[in-house]
């Protein structure tokens, strides 16, 4: 447990989270991601999470309230000079991967720097900006291998995912409101408060449930169960008082987006259509 919390504190988990979820949607789109895609990816989620991390931890005057800020703040050095290598790593990877993905990439590239940027001072849209731009990031590698648009089913479970990525940073967003607080930096939550940020979790849930329901009716897969079991992990983390303590709750929610790798292995055709008959 103690390797793992290191690697959450340097968001290495978020980082396998991001290439499980990848390869998961790979084999949704029916895709074939080339390993160096995969590992392009893990390195620039960890280099934008990094970044994040690294500009909060410099912009704070005074030692930062939460665990992780303040790893960041001791260690500074180290992780920039490791920074800066993972980054020059990057761009020898982008020689290796398909021009569709690199073009797409540097496009997509430039509204994650954007939001950077700007997140400190988004108030309302921070948390739904941030779930758009981790999708589609995830989405990026396979997405730009499809030839064909998106069906019906592909596009309920990418809006499934989406609602639960949104789920995970509101949890995140309430559990450490009053830490934003202390450290004078503005949320959703710090705006709304306790009460109305439940609310909208509670709500939030309640919409993934129902895709989920209706997704039910359309295909029974591997890939929609997982998506449920992501969704309750993220419940049980929010209603329980022990993912509260420590901080356990950025653990657990982090990890949950390692649990696509569950289907990863499983044969290709994994879905039993629940198609009416003709003519019904």
């Amino acid at each position: 447990m103690r390797l793992y919390h290191f690697l959450n504190l340097l968001s290495i988990d978020v980082a396998l989270g991001a290439v499980a979820s990848a390869a998961f949607f790979g084999r949704i789109l029916h895709v074939h991601v080339l390993p160096q895609g995969f590992t392009l990816l893990g390195l620039i989620v960890w280099l934008i999470y990094t970044a994040d991390h690294l500009l909060d931890a410099w912009s704070m005057k005074e030692t930062a309230i939460s665990e992780r800020h303040r790893f960041h703040q001791k260690h500074f050095l180290i992780i920039i000079i490791v920074f800066a290598v993972v980054g020059m790593i990057a761009v020898a990877l982008m020689f290796m991967i398909r021009v569709q993905l690199i073009t797409a990439g540097i496009v997509f590239g430039t509204f994650v720097v954007t939001y950077l940027l700007v997140n400190r001072w988004l108030k309302y849209f921070k948390e739904l900006a941030g779930s758009l731009l981790y999708t589609g990031g995830i989405l990026l590698p396979a997405w730009t291998l499809q030839n064909q648009s998106f069906t019906n089913n592909q596009q309920l479970l990418i809006g499934i995912f989406t609602l639960i990525v949104l789920t995970n940073m509101l949890i995140f967003a309430r559990f450490s409101m009053e830490e934003d607080k202390l450290n004078q930096q503005k949320s959703l939550a710090t705006v709304l408060g306790v009460r109305s940020m439940n609310v909208l979790i509670r709500l939030v849930v309640a919409s993934c449930v129902l895709v989920m329901i209706y997704a039910l009716t359309k295909e029974i897969s591997a890939e929609l169960a997982v998506l449920f079991l992501m969704e309750l992990a993220l419940v049980l983390v929010f209603e329980l008082e022990y993912f509260r303590v420590n901080d356990r709750y950025r653990a657990y929610g982090d990890a949950v987006f390692l649990l696509p790798a569950i289907v990863i292995l499983l044969p290709p055709p994994a879905a039993i259509l629940l198609s009416p008959p003709s003519g019904v």
